[in-house]
C-alpha cells in the first residue's frame, strides 16, 4: 500500500527520469522584410468592403459643376485663390481676406481644411468662389436659401479612406457683418466633405455652421436662429438653412455637455464615421454621420432620443437666463424669439381635452404648452395623456416651475412606436406651472439627411386633475 502511495510522488517520478535528449538547434532562416503597415492597413480596409459588400446603402459620388468665373485672385500667405465675377472685384480682396482668416481658425479648431485640389480649378490652390451656392441654383424658389457651403468635384485618388478635391462657394451679397461666419463654414464643409464625400449635406451643412458658431458665434451663414425659434414645430422638415440650424442647436447642446463646448466631441465623432467604399461609383453611407454619434453618446451614456428631448427642453430656457438649475448648454438667446407656447386653463377647471396641436410637428421638432397650477390643493396631481398618429415616436416632457419660471422638477414618459404616453406629476410644494414639451425623434438615423424627412405629425393633449 505504502510503496504504490509513493509511486505517484513527485520524488519517485524524479528517481526514474532519464538523461533529457538534445535538442536540435533549429536551422537560420531569412530575415522577414518590415512590416508594410500601409498595405497591412488598406488590405484590412479591403477585407471589410468585400465582407460587407452589397450589405450596405450606398450613394453616387456627388460630383459638382464648378461656376465659371473670369476673376481670379491668389494669396501670398496661404494656397487659396478666390474666384470673382467681374462686378465683384472691388470686394474680392476683403473675400479673399475672410477666407485665408477662415482657413486658419478652422485648422486651429482641428477640423479639416481641404487640401489644394491639383488644378481642378484652373490653379494649384484651394478654389473659393464667390457664388451662391449649389442648393440655391437648383430650387431658386426655396424660401430660406443656404448663403455658403463646400463642393466636391471627383476622388482625391487612391487612398485608404473615401476621399475627394473639393471647393468653397459664398454668396457674395452677404453682408459685411457675415462675411467671416459665411467664410468659416464654407472652408469648414470644404473639408468635412473632402473627407467623407459620401455624408449627407444635413450632416455636413450642421457641423460646418457649429464650426462657424465655434468660430464667429453667429448661427451659421445664414443666421436662422430667430426663424427657427418662433417656428420651433417644424423641425428638420422646413427648408435646408433653418434644418442645418435646427441640427447645429443639437450639436452645439452636445458639445457642451460632452467636450466643454470646444468641439472636440463632435470632430472626433465626424473622424470616426469615415470609411472605404468598394468603388467610387458606390459610396457606403452607413455608418453615416448621425449613426456614430449616437454610438458615442450611448458610450457616453446617451443618445441622439435623449439629447433631441434636452434641445426641446433647453430652447426653452435659453431665451430667460439662468432658469434650469445650470442645465442649459444652449448658450443664451433674446427673449424677443421666445418660442411660442400654448396656454391651458387653470388647473381648477380641469379636465381639458386640447384639439391637434397646430402646426403639426416634424422631425426634431416640439411644440409647447402651459398650465397654471398655483391654485392646486396640497398632494394634488397632475394627469397628462399624449396621443398622436402612427409615425415617428413622440416624447413627452413635463418640466415643473417656481413661481419665478426657474425648473424644480423634470420627468419623461419614454419614447414608444405607439405614440401614446401618459405622466402622472405630482404638484409638490412650490409648482407655480407645468410646462409640457412634445418632441418628434427620428425613426432612422440612416436615412437622416439622404431622403426627404417626412411632416406633419398630429398630437393632442389631455389633461385631468387628482
Amino acid at each position: 500500500m505504502w510503496g504504490a502511495l509513493a509511486w505517484g510522488l513527485p520524488g519517485s517520478l524524479a528517481a526514474q527520469q532519464t538523461a533529457p535528449a538534445p535538442v536540435p538547434t533549429p536551422a537560420p532562416q531569412a530575415a522577414k522584410p518590415p512590416v508594410d503597415m500601409a498595405q497591412s492597413i488598406d488590405a484590412l480596409a479591403r477585407f471589410m468592403v468585400e465582407s460587407t459588400q452589397g450589405k450596405q446603402p450606398t450613394v453616387p459620388y456627388p460630383e459638382d459643376a464648378r461656376p465659371v468665373l473670369p476673376l481670379t485672385l491668389c494669396s501670398i500667405e496661404q494656397p487659396l485663390c478666390v474666384h470673382a465675377a467681374p462686378e465683384q472685384a472691388a470686394d474680392a480682396p476683403a473675400w479673399l481676406a475672410e477666407l485665408e482668416g477662415a482657413a486658419a481658425i478652422v485648422a486651429a479648431l482641428g477640423f479639416p481644411v481641404p487640401q489644394p485640389d491639383a488644378g481642378q480649378g484652373g490653379t494649384f490652390e484651394l478654389d473659393a468662389y464667390l457664388a451662391a451656392p449649389r442648393s440655391a441654383e437648383v430650387d431658386p424658389t426655396e424660401a430660406a436659401p443656404r448663403r455658403a457651403s463646400g463642393e466636391v468635384d471627383g476622388p482625391a485618388g487612391a487612398s485608404l479612406l473615401d476621399g475627394a478635391s473639393a471647393y468653397a462657394r459664398v454668396d457674395p451679397s452677404v453682408s459685411p457683418a457675415h462675411r467671416a461666419a459665411c467664410a468659416v463654414e464654407a472652408i469648414a464643409e470644404a473639408g468635412l466633405r473632402s473627407q467623407d464625400p459620401s455624408e449627407s449635406r444635413l450632416a455636413s451643412g450642421a457641423v460646418a455652421a457649429f464650426v462657424a458658431y465655434l468660430a464667429t458665434g453667429a448661427y451659421g451663414c445664414a443666421d436662422r436662429i430667430e426663424v427657427v425659434q418662433l417656428a420651433p414645430e417644424q423641425g428638420l422638415a422646413r427648408s435646408e438653412a433653418d434644418a442645418l440650424t435646427t441640427m447645429q442647436l443639437a450639436l452645439l447642446l452636445i458639445s457642451k455637455r460632452h467636450d466643454g463646448g470646444d468641439g472636440a466631441f463632435i470632430r472626433d465623432v465626424w473622424q470616426l464615421a469615415r470609411q472605404k467604399s468598394p468603388s467610387v461609383d458606390a459610396l457606403r453611407v452607413s455608418p453615416s454621420f448621425f449613426e456614430a454619434l449616437d454610438r458615442a453618446l450611448k458610450n457616453a451614456g446617451e443618445s441622439l432620443e435623449q439629447i433631441t428631448e434636452e434641445v426641446g427642453v433647453a430652447r426653452y430656457f435659453a431665451t430667460r437666463g439662468d432658469r434650469d438649475g445650470g442645465r442649459s448648454a444652449l448658450p443664451a438667446l433674446s427673449a424677443s424669439i421666445s418660442v411660442p407656447i400654448t396656454s391651458i386653463k387653470p388647473y381648477a377647471e380641469l379636465p381639458a381635452h386640447l384639439p391637434v396641436h397646430e402646426p403639426l410637428l416634424g422631425p426634431l421638432g416640439s411644440a409647447y404648452a402651459q398650465i397654471d397650477t398655483s391654485g392646486a390643493p396640497a398632494g394634488s396631481r397632475l394627469d397628462v395623456w399624449l396621443r398622436g398618429d402612427l409615425g415617428p415616436k413622440l416624447v413627452l416632457t413635463a418640466v415643473r416651475l417656481d413661481a419665478d419660471g426657474r425648473e424644480i422638477g423634470r420627468m419623461t414618459a419614454p419614447a414608444r412606436k405607439v405614440p401614446q404616453s401618459f405622466l402622472p406629476i405630482e404638484l409638490e410644494a412650490g409648482t407655480a406651472s407645468v410646462l409640457l414639451v412634445v418632441t418628434a425623434l427620428v425613426d432612422d438615423l440612416r436615412s437622416l439627411g439622404y431622403f426627404e424627412t417626412a411632416a406633419d405629425f398630429p398630437f393632442r393633449l389631455i389633461l385631468n386633475k387628482s
